[in-house]
């Protein structure tokens, strides 16, 4: 039953307790596991506790979910003590083991990330900019949430290249890392939410069960970006099924032999790994009981509570001079140079998967670590020109070579000539017709007509050029396919030309023996010469009025 408004809102009675609305109501909603509340950051630390009883008799040791800030100070996870800094939970928190110690300890950048790039030298055989780059994916799972994005590391690689070596690192240095061979999808969401977990995931764990491989790819699929969700159904104490939202975004790193699909591989970078010529580090396998390993991420954790500001300062500057307008402010003077370069490989959601490896770059070099920007930007060109390579050999691309390969000039062409120059140029020998189709529908070929035995699409120049440029495709390369005459500048549709002797009476008897309308390109292919012939020889007879002309590259007789 609810009383008289109060002071702080409405007050109301449920059996035996009393609720009110408070007029605080605007509290602010903070995670577990890692964030920044009030301009100070905080990481989670789940603290042993000594439980006592009313007369002071020590009862048992739990367990409480504390804040540690950056001046020291910690804040248990618990609304009652929130509430006192305009906050609230965000999350039911998942008891875990600490992946830090909760100790602030002293950190120098350039001799933390000298280390962790020692460490990556030490067990991975691999070219310099790479491990430079592996060592700063790492170091950055801990500052993820100032990103909007960060990308998914991937490792591909034959057996025994190092991937699951490279994975066992990132455990060992980076924020929160956990395995999911043992773990359920339910699990891993939980984890996910409540310690932003960087989830670890190998060719077996993904690949293994169908089921359990649906459930992470939709984990995959939204999880590289701040603010995604998933829902799922749960059952509650009492039996009931209610939706529950589960938050996805953390750092995710993949290995496998094979590569990912094309839709995870757009969220993700990827790094090629190959088998050690070098039999001492093939031999090294890390120690995990090491204490060292702990000193690492009690840095790891220090490191980001001190110095988030100046990444997240770098990653802005990253962001603007990668933007549409080229902005360097906040970028040094040196590095200009560079960032400009990269805007020619790094834009779109490139730009959103680099930016945060880009800060931490900028950040650790103004630290005194020459040539991580340099080390960055050369995996970063890599990467792009192995992707537009990747999307050359995509079905889009595929379709526009076979587009210039039936292209005798602008006319409606049967998708059974597409479908056979598309099989020719992938090499594939079963394609079916209806999913050339929707492959011509996705690339915006809509204009077709239906005749009694074939569907036709209308195919043009201008269009084969515009998918061209959409889908990577070199002009240049695209004259090889085409099966045309000597291209000038940069058109591949010839021009017409005056029609040989002869010419014109052969095409009048057609046009009055088929007394219907034609294309050029069939009038083409019934007299055997070229596009630009039969269009030369119809215009003359349609100036002449022998023919009508329909639209461009239709005509009928004219009576």
């Amino acid at each position: 039953m609810a009383e008289a408004p109060a002071e702080e809102g409405i007050a109301i009675r449920v059996g035996r307790r009393s609720a009110r609305a408070s007029s605080r109501s605007a509290l602010t909603p903070v995670d577990f596991a890692v964030g920044v509340l009030n301009g100070r950051a905080y990481l989670g630390y789940w603290q042993d506790v000594d439980l006592y009883d009313d007369r002071g008799g020590f009862i048992d040791v739990d367990v409480l979910p504390m804040l540690v800030f950056e001046d020291g100070r910690s804040v248990p996870y618990l609304n009652e003590y929130l509430r006192e800094l305009g906050a609230r939970r965000a999350v039911m928190p998942c008891l875990t083991e600490n992946w830090w110690s909760g100790r602030l300890v002293d950190v120098e950048p350039r001799g933390y990330y000298l280390d962790v790039y020692g460490r990556f030298k030490h067990y991975i055989d691999a070219p310099e900019h790479v491990l430079h780059f592996l060592s700063l994916w790492t170091i950055g799972t801990a500052f993820h949430g100032l990103f909007s994005a960060y990308p998914y590391l991937g490792l591909m690689g034959v057996m025994r290249s190092g991937k699951t070596k490279t994975l066992t690192l990132v455990k060992l240095m980076g924020f929160n890392a956990i395995r999911s061979h043992s773990m359920s999808p339910a699990t891993i969401y939980r984890l996910v939410e409540s310690a932003h977990a960087t989830l670890l995931l190998d060719e077996q764990d993904y690949l293994a069960d169908p089921e359990r491989r649906g459930e992470l790819r939709t984990l995959l699929l939204g999880g590289y970006k701040k603010g995604s969700f998933v829902y799922r159904s749960e059952k509650t104490s009492s039996g009931k099924i209610v939706p529950s939202k589960f938050a996805i975004y953390s750092p995710k790193a993949l290995a496998n032999i094979e590569g990912l699909e094309d839709v995870l591989q757009d969220r993700t970078i990827t790094i090629v790994m190959m088998r050690s010529v070098d039999p001492m580090i093939t031999r090294r396998e890390p120690d995990e009981d090491d204490p060292s390993w702990l000193e690492l991420r009690d840095r790891l954790a220090s490191l980001y509570l001190r110095h988030w500001r100046e990444v997240l300062c770098a990653y802005g500057a990253a962001l603007r001079a990668l933007g549409d307008a080229e902005d360097y402010d906040g970028i040094p003077e040196a590095h200009r140079g560079r960032m400009a370069a990269a805007r020619e490989f790094i834009y779109s959601r490139m730009r959103e998967m680099w930016s945060p490896i880009i800060a931490l770059a900028l950040f650790f070099e103004s630290k005194g670590v020459a040539g991580l920007l340099d080390s960055a930007l050369q995996v970063a060109r890599e990467n792009t020109m192995d992707r537009l390579s990747d999307e050359v050999d995509s079905p889009e691309a595929a379709l526009v070579y076979a587009l210039a390969k039936v292209y005798r000039g602008d006319d409606y062409y049967p998708l059974a000539d597409v479908l056979a120059a598309y099989k020719e140029v992938t090499g594939m020998e079963r394609v079916r017709p209806e999913s050339m189709g929707r492959l011509m529908k996705r690339a915006g070929l809509r204009d077709k007509k239906r005749t009694a035995r074939h569907v036709r699409y209308f195919i043009s120049r201008r269009k084969i050029e515009e998918l061209a440029r959409r889908f990577n495709v070199s002009l240049e390369d695209l004259q090889q396919y085409a099966s045309l005459a000597e291209p000038t500048q940069s058109t591949l549709l010839p021009q017409p030309t005056q029609p040989p002797e002869g010419l014109l009476a052969r095409a009048v008897d057609y046009a009055y023996r088929v007394r219907r309308e034609f294309t050029v390109g069939e009038l083409a292919r019934e007299l055997g010469v070229s596009v630009g012939e039969a269009r030369g020889a119809a215009e003359l007879l349609a100036r002449s009025g022998v023919l009508v002309r329909v639209d461009e590259v239709t005509f009928r007789p004219a009576r």
